[in-house]
């Protein structure tokens, strides 16, 4: 076994990376730190999280007291594979600042989203062998309690505007084109992004979403959503590199927008 190997750089953690035998390797996402192991014909994984530091940063070796889960591969295992993902859930956002779209007018939206790490063995066919958040985010409820749904909440805000220092390694940035329909404003507090149904598209090292279009048509009506299934205009060559987790019909309405409310003891966004 080749401890040195996991202090190598991790400035390009996401891709294919050789892994020999008895070899362990570390990689950097953030504030994940992910070794793998190469024991025998088995694959080892171990993570912790700590501070967000730099990807140029050495990742060191792993610590003694690591939980390591293992897989039996064969002769299947030479590489390993990290492929970005989005979280299985949707997440609730907030903008930086509350503000209000006037009838008939349109906004544009930024925010961030910690992507998770898929884990796969190229060689070896069918799903990842696992898949980990690189930031653990807090769960709550959104819509009322007899018809809402189990989200993630997102602890950084969004944004009007789609600045450089936004992007990092471990984050992609999905786009959102809204559009007010109905008879009044239409205050924009918090809403829910159905980030399952979003692909993931890189350029340049940046990670961004598919852009969803979202046209509100009042509190009764509900609003219309459409993924577009490609990335924003200003990346329009972007590659894609992760499809959607669940594939959806590019039309379809659901609670998007909402106020906060609070009960005792219960996260409750409706």
């Amino acid at each position: 076994m080749t401890e040195d190997s996991a202090s190598r750089p991790g400035s390009v953690a996401w891709g294919e990376h050789p892994l020999e035998a008895g070899e362990v390797r570390g990689w950097r996402f953030g504030p994940l730190r992910l070794w793998c192991r190469h024991a025998d014909d088995e694959l080892w994984i171990a993570s912790e999280r700590g501070e967000d530091e730099p990807a140029e940063e050495p990742v060191p070796p792993p610590p003694v007291t690591a939980v390591w889960s293992r897989w039996a591969l064969g002769e299947h295992l030479s590489r390993v594979r990290f492929v970005p993902a989005l979280p299985d859930r949707p997440v609730v956002v907030a903008p930086e600042f509350p503000f209000r779209v006037i009838r008939g007018a349109h906004a544009q939206i930024y925010a961030r989203v910690p992507l998770w790490v898929r884990i796969q063995v190229p060689r070896l066919p069918g799903d990842a062998l696992a898949e980990l958040p690189t930031l653990v985010l807090s769960r709550t409820w959104f819509g009322a309690l007899d018809e809402g749904e189990l989200c993630y909440w997102l602890p950084t805000s969004a944004r009007r505007t789609a600045e450089p220092q936004l992007f990092r390694p471990h984050l992609a940035v999905c786009a959102l084109r809204v559009m007010n329909r109905s008879a009044g404003q239409l205050e924009v507090e918090k809403f829910a992004l159905q980030v399952q149904h979003l692909s993931i598209f890189q350029l340049e090292g940046r990670f961004w979403a598919d852009e969803t279009l979202i046209v509100y048509e009042g509190e009764a009506e509900g609003t219309e959503t459409e993924y577009t299934g490609r990335p924003p205009t200003a990346v329009a060559a972007g590659e894609r590199v992760t499809g959607p987790r669940v594939p959806e019909r590019r039309e379809f309405r659901l609670r998007t927008f909402a106020r906060l409310r609070s009960l005792s003891g219960f996260g409750i966004l409706g």
